[in-house]
């Protein structure tokens, strides 16, 4: 789309995004991030299923909580940042984006703005971390 200032402009990266160069700014930045994968064991499969291991979630959660920081350096001000996974696991959402807005005091925590069409729930405030795999005592 040609337009000037006004010009729609949109960046799709597929690499190590944490790297990405800080000179641009964007209105919105939606960081589709690496996880464990668990939201999907249902479309996924069986063979997922015996791979997920709680250890999955812990062991990216430095990871989503970086390319979230990036995110974050990447937006205008006044900018929407959203952060999507496809697990269920709160490690790697609502501590990701406890820890996000603890270091970014800048951002808030906002209303999707969809209306009640598009059903959502608090996140949790409060959970288990289950540490060890399929041996009950995690």
């Amino acid at each position: 789309v040609c337009g000037g200032d006004r010009a729609a402009r949109l960046v799709v990266c597929k690499g190590d995004a944490t790297k990405l160069p800080s000179s641009q700014r964007f209105d919105r930045v939606l960081c589709d991030v690496p996880c464990s994968g668990d939201g999907a064991l249902r479309k996924t499969g069986m063979r997922a299923y015996r791979r997920w291991r709680c250890a999955d979630a812990l062991a990216l959660h430095d990871l989503q909580l970086r390319i979230a920081l990036k995110g974050a350096d990447l937006l205008k001000v006044g900018g929407r940042l959203v952060y999507s996974t496809c697990s269920l696991n709160p490690v790697e959402n609502e501590a990701v984006v406890f820890r996000l807005l603890e270091a970014r005091p800048d951002l808030a925590l906002v209303d999707h703005g969809l209306g009640t069409a598009w059903r959502a729930r608090p996140g949790l405030a409060t959970w288990r971390l289950l540490v060890d795999d399929h041996r009950g005592d995690g």
